[in-house]
């Protein structure tokens, strides 16, 4: 006790000399040396964020957004981007597959796409020519523009690379699909004698030679044509008076007149005689009647000659919305190809789709049994298709009859693919009663919610047809079916000759380009089409470049006919189905027409006859 009183003592005289401040530090003082301490302990390691940021760069395919991910945990794998012409193989970190189910996420990083593109194949029709430098046989839609190479044949001089009767001179890079190109060559030289306003050109097509002449003369013309030593008889051509009925092709004022030339035919002569007067017609469809009234109904609605669609497909209710925000203010129009709509949800596509065709696209997408390809001799197995374990060399069933699986090399080809690093691209195929049966099915389907009657065209999956497909359209009478593949038209834009085997002439990758050579052409002549498409998912990243198409070749209705697919077709039968007699022009249908009447711009309504005595 003694003890503890004297420590208290010297305590307080402690207290009382330095003015209540102790001089020792019990933890209560300015801190200013812990901070030392610290200064002298601090753990430099840096404290892990909250999450790491994981990008995902497609590549060139559909955007796949940017997720969080804890530190040290494993990211989930995202759906699979899509890329037109190309399947996708794997997400790759710093040129190394990742993998999901195990790496861990360690810092911000980006996962880069890597595609596997579909490999096509050209076919060449060389029509007795002979190849001069190698044909390239097969591209992918990352191949550079392939530019097609001339053919040598005796006595003759190539023409051009024709593909679906279009002239064709290069392979745009971004085509798509397999290619059948024939070769066609000019024939012998011809001349038109004694006459400088006249030229004429012959083509060889084996036992035959066609003949065009061009002229702007009313005099009478002989044409001479020597093949390979032998003479041809003198082909006069006698123009001037009047003549009824008359089909003819224009360029201003010079006659374009085709006729044929067989090796024994004599006296071949153009049997009616074309009036070319003060005024001349520019139109394919043009004819004088019998009292020289000249019919011009070579036009389209408004008095003009050139016509703009766009045909999309899959009805991609997420895009397309997209699509139509930016043409439909341009008073762009044209054709979606629905693949399936429901009752349900009826009044979302009537509410997209308000103002525009609507055509069938089958909602099972599949490909059909194509011609050539020996179906029973397929490797079918008993099995039912699986992706994660399907093998390439065979071909499976699904639980639908007549609907199997199989790998589109060994579709496209009739040979299943022995590289060991083939990676499967794998489609459904039908046969011809499954497919038939997918296309009445949604065409009901579709036409449940857009009203009866409102379904005339047709898109086939994939854009690849067979002759059977084909003929199943017209029996079940559609106006029109639509293919895919290399864009086959980008100077002479004529209308489809085959309605049921047609394709676009511009994608994403070359739209304005070829819209460009369009709006160059001569406002004269034949009617013109110009189409583009294939979807609207191929505008991702991309809607700057339709943008620019809708400023500049939008809201011009002076020079351009902004229509569906069915108006445009529509309208062309209807000029065909006019009736012209010696003396007058009816019009049997339902559909105003626009023509001319020597010159004068007349609209020849609907069930109207226009007579001139």
């Amino acid at each position: 006790m003694k003890k503890l009183y004297i420590i208290l003592t010297l305590l307080l005289c402690t207290v009382i000399l330095f003015g209540c401040e102790l001089p020792f530090d019990f933890g209560q003082g300015d801190g200013s040396d812990d901070q030392n301490d610290n200064q002298n302990n601090t753990d430099t390691t840096p404290t892990p964020p909250e999450f790491y940021t994981v990008t995902f760069d497609s590549n060139g395919g559909t955007e796949v957004a940017p997720v969080q991910v804890k530190p040290g945990e494993t990211v989930r794998s995202p759906y699979a981007p899509l890329l037109y012409g190309a399947t996708f193989d794997a997400w790759y970190y710093e040129g190394k597959v990742w993998n999901f189910r195990t790496a861990k996420v360690n810092s911000d990083m980006t996962l880069v796409a890597k595609w596997i593109y579909d490999e096509y194949s050209i076919y060449y029709e060389l029509s007795g020519g002979s190849i001069i430098s190698p044909l390239p046989q097969s591209y992918t839609v990352e191949t550079d523009t392939i530019v097609l190479p001339s053919l040598t044949k005796k006595n003759c001089k190539f023409a051009g690379w024709y593909l679906d009767g279009e002239l064709v001179t290069e392979i745009p890079k971004g085509s798509t699909g397999d290619l059948y190109l024939v070769a066609d060559f000019f024939g012998p030289d011809v001349t038109v004698k004694d006459s400088e306003e006249a030229s004429a050109r012959t083509w060889d097509n084996g036992d035959t030679i066609d003949v065009k002449l061009t002229a702007d003369t009313d005099k009478s013309l002989t044409v001479s044509v020597d093949l390979t030593g032998r003479n041809w008889d003198t082909v006069r051509i006698d123009q001037g008076g009047k003549v009824t009925h008359v089909k003819t092709r224009t360029e201003g004022d010079k006659l374009m007149a085709d006729f044929k030339m067989t090796p024994n035919g004599k006296n071949a002569t153009l049997s009616a005689a074309i009036l070319i007067g003060d005024e001349t017609l520019e139109s394919v469809y043009g004819s004088i009647l019998a009292n020289g009234t000249k019919i011009d109904y070579n036009y389209f609605p408004g008095f003009v000659r050139k016509s703009v669609t766009f045909t999309i497909d899959d009805g991609d209710i997420a895009r397309d919305p997209i699509f139509i925000g930016i043409v439909k203010p341009a008073g762009i129009k044209g054709t979606f190809n629905l693949c399936r709509t429901s009752a349900t949800t009826a009044a979302k596509y009537l509410a997209i789709y308000e103002g525009y065709e609507v055509a069938n696209h089958l909602n099972i997408h599949s490909l059909p049994v194509r011609d050539g390809l020996d179906f029973d001799s397929l490797n079918f197995k008993d099995e039912y298709f699986n992706s994660s374990t399907a093998d390439v060399r065979y071909v499976y069933k699904t639980k639908t009859p007549g609907l199997y699986y199989i790998d589109y090399t060994y579709y496209s080809t009739g040979t299943p693919s022995t590289d060991p690093n083939h990676k499967p691209y794998w489609h459904p195929m039908a046969v011809y009663d499954t497919y038939t049966k997918d296309a009445d099915a949604s065409k009901a389907d579709i036409e449940s919610v857009f009203g009866e009657g409102s379904v005339v065209g047709f898109a086939y999956p994939h854009g690849i047809l067979s002759s059977e497909v084909k003929q199943y359209l017209i029996d079940a009478g559609y106006l029109y079916a639509r293919k895919t593949g290399t864009i086959s038209d980008s100077t002479g834009f004529a209308l489809p000759e085959d309605r049921f085997a047609w394709t676009y002439n511009a994608n994403v990758g070359n739209l304005n380009e070829v819209a460009a050579k369009y709006d160059k052409l001569d406002p004269k002549g034949e009617l013109k089409f110009f189409s583009f498409g294939v979807h609207a998912v191929d505008f991702e990243g991309k809607w700057d470049t339709l943008r620019t198409f809708a400023s500049t070749y939008g809201n011009r209705s002076d020079e351009f006919w902004y229509a569906s697919n069915r108006e445009i077709f529509e309208y062309e039968d209807a000029v065909k189905a006019l009736v012209i007699s010696e003396n007058s022009v009816t019009n049997p249908t339902n559909i105003d027409l626009y023509i001319t009447v020597d010159n004068v711009k007349t609209i020849l309504h609907a069930h109207q006859t226009l007579s001139f005595d």
